[in-house]
């Protein structure tokens, strides 16, 4: 039997489709769409999906620090996936709609993207390759750093010839893994000439071979930070290539190398009258020598006694506390100082210019026959070491040093403190009143010895 309202509605809905192949509606998924029901779910790789439409699918992928929405198109005509990473989901908190989205409003922003897949539109930005995910990474930290640090030379010497032109899409955890293994097995490269062959320093020892697999731990450390940055900006789909990945376990070893409070003086007294400044202002503040040299007259704080750092090696600011003999450097090398000159000029007046430095150390480090020559970095160890064996807790130091917690500080000073430990429990102890003085009882106790 013929209904035209039966015919009339099939045609709007057919019409319909072959306009929008994409709903608007939102759909619906019991595990997914509320908070409550996803922290009831497994922590596991394979995200939970709910389909949108066809073809189209929004999953929810959780981990041990919460979960993210993650956006799955396959082409109706290749039937190839795409998977691109949508944004944290609300899990520890309300939404923003930035950094955290609801399951509706994670809807919209997949829908969105499978909009412009379906049309043939392809991301502006997108990581390609792991050279490209390197370079991505360097570009965010010379803004949002102070500098990119020593992560650029370990791209050059590690990772820009290994992985050149190595798709992200080709990476898998055997692979990085193998490279880390043969990372550490490699000889120690030396510095050397531009135009000499390369020096390089055998393993022979349990002490050196340890050594190279922390240099390994180091060099993966960036490459996963490289890929990590790219994949939480949602240039990369996915991380399960390099997350599986564990570096060397029980190879790290404190920092041992430390100047003693005479070997401190004579190094003072023995640099040159230009440079001295500096070597004093490290060992009473603990402060890098970038940090240093870019210290401007107006930074010290008289009133307070402290010396502000308005950007460090991660980016950050912070006021480093001076002690009474440091509070005392600063107002003699400040005084009559304008507001804008560096604290810590050249003989010429103007500001430190880096590597500048090294020839000062080592000439000073001869002098005072300091063997083996150090560097200037040894110098913010030294001033945390002798602070712990004073007696300063690791937190009040790693708050001096810049450190974001108190990690860094306990891996290379914590054993420093073992005798100020000691000191504490045996003196501050408390008594329980559980045990008998043994003296006194064995006066009062009976003859219990038996003859044989």
């Amino acid at each position: 039997m013929y209904n035209r309202r039966t015919k009339c509605r099939k045609n709007a809905v057919q019409n319909r489709t072959l306009r929008e192949p994409i709903l608007a509606r939102s759909a619906r998924e019991a595990k997914i769409d509320s908070r409550t029901a996803r922290a009831r779910l497994k922590d596991r790789r394979e995200p939970y999906w709910a389909s949108l439409s066809q073809g189209c699918h929004l999953g929810y992928r959780k981990g041990v620090n919460g979960g993210y929405w993650i956006a799955r198109w396959q082409d109706p005509k290749t039937k190839k996936r795409t998977y691109r990473r949508i944004c944290a989901a609300d899990d520890a908190g309300e939404a923003n709609g930035v950094n955290s989205v609801t399951f509706a409003q994670a809807q919209t922003m997949a829908r969105a993207w499978f909009e412009g897949r379906a049309k043939g539109q392809v991301d502006s930005r997108r990581i390609e390759t792991v050279t490209e995910a390197a370079d991505e990474y360097l570009s965010w930290m010379r803004i949002h750093r102070r500098s990119p640090g020593s992560a650029e030379s370990v791209f050059r010497a590690h990772i820009y010839n290994e992985f050149k032109n190595v798709r992200i899409d080709d990476l898998t955890p055997t692979r990085i893994r193998r490279w880390h293994e043969n990372l550490a097995k490699a000889p120690a490269r030396l510095r050397s000439c531009a135009y000499r062959p390369a020096n390089v320093r055998q393993a022979t020892t349990d002490e050196m071979r340890r050594s190279r697999k922390a240099t390994a731990n180091r060099v993966l450390t960036n490459l996963k930070a490289a890929l990590n940055h790219c994949w939480r900006e949602g240039l990369i789909a996915s991380d399960a290539a390099w997350r599986s990945v564990r570096p060397f376990h029980g190879v790290e070893a404190p920092r041992i190398r430390f100047l003693s409070k005479e070997q401190s003086a004579q190094l003072v007294s023995s640099c040159d009258a230009a440079f001295r400044p500096m070597v004093q202002a490290a060992l009473l503040t603990g402060c890098r020598y970038g940090e240093l040299a870019e210290a401007k007259a107006e930074h010290f704080n008289a009133l307070q006694g402290t010396l502000y750092i308005p950007r460090s090696k991660s980016g950050k600011s912070r006021d480093v506390v001076l002690g009474p003999e440091g509070r005392r450097f600063f107002e003699q090398i400040v005084r009559l100082k304008p507001a804008g000159s560096p604290m810590l000029p050249r003989p010429d007046g103007q500001q430190w210019k880096p590597s500048q430095q090294n020839r000062y150390v080592m000439n000073a480090c001869k002098k005072a026959e300091i063997a083996p020559v150090i560097s200037f970095h040894i110098l913010r160890h030294t001033y945390a070491s002798l602070m712990v064996m004073e007696g300063v807790t690791l937190q009040v130091i790693s708050k001096n040093l810049g450190h974001a917690d108190t990690r860094m500080t306990e891996r290379h000073y914590a054993h420093l403190a073992s005798s100020f430990i000691a000191d504490m429990i045996r003196t501050r102890s408390p008594e329980l009143g559980i045990v008998a003085n043994f003296q006194s009882d064995a006066m009062t106790a009976p003859d219990t010895a038996v003859a044989i």
